[in-house]
């Protein structure tokens, strides 16, 4: 017997019941078995990961350049990156995308459509991510970095055949689209 209830699920199995319940991206086992840890109410838990979710902009200027962010933090700290971030729960996607842009570099952005989505699996770190990648135009604002002691290290336009090596994986299938798109080789 299942009893689903906003983020929580009920589950009855042969009188045992286990409540399963979502919080930003990993589900939660709580029953009364010994196996897991213990939580602060004494109850046995377990932890199971599920793919997380994040969104990326790519953003063009008028002379064909796209803006990248260094990277300060892991995952793939040191690397360049489309700006972005991770979903909140109950966010749109497009109003997640357009919030990280303005938080990370003070852009006011309209997207134009998807334009690819991208998955980063390292099992080892115990990672898995899903990134929605849109097709963004400027509104309004000048690029600037709004995180300089935080999570980017340095923003900078480049052009689209001279990006740097060193790019975040997921911005890697953001790139080759738009290289795609504009009928260059990748």
């Amino acid at each position: 017997m299942w009893l689903i209830y906003g983020n929580m699920i009920l589950i009855s199995n042969n009188g045992e019941l286990t409540l399963l319940f979502l919080l930003y991206n990993e589900a939660y086992f709580i029953t009364d078995e010994r196996i897991g840890e213990r939580n602060k109410e004494n109850r046995m838990t377990s932890t199971i990961h599920i793919p997380r979710l994040g969104v990326g902009a790519v953003i063009q200027n008028e002379n064909n350049e796209i803006l990248l962010v260094l990277r300060n933090r892991s995952p793939e700290k040191g690397t360049w990156s489309i700006p972005g971030g991770k979903v909140d729960l109950y966010e749109y996607l497009e109003s997640c995308v357009i919030r990280e842009v303005k938080e990370e570099v003070n852009l006011d952005i309209e997207v134009k459509g998807l334009l690819t989505t991208a998955e980063t699996i390292r099992a080892e770190d115990g990672e898995h991510w899903v990134s929605v990648i849109y097709d963004t135009i400027v509104r309004s604002g000048e690029a600037c970095n709004m995180e300089e002691d935080g999570a980017i290290g340095a923003v900078r336009w480049f052009p689209i055949d001279q990006l740097p090596d060193n790019l975040a994986c997921f911005t890697v299938p953001a790139i080759e689209k738009l290289r795609e798109r504009a009928g260059l080789e990748k």
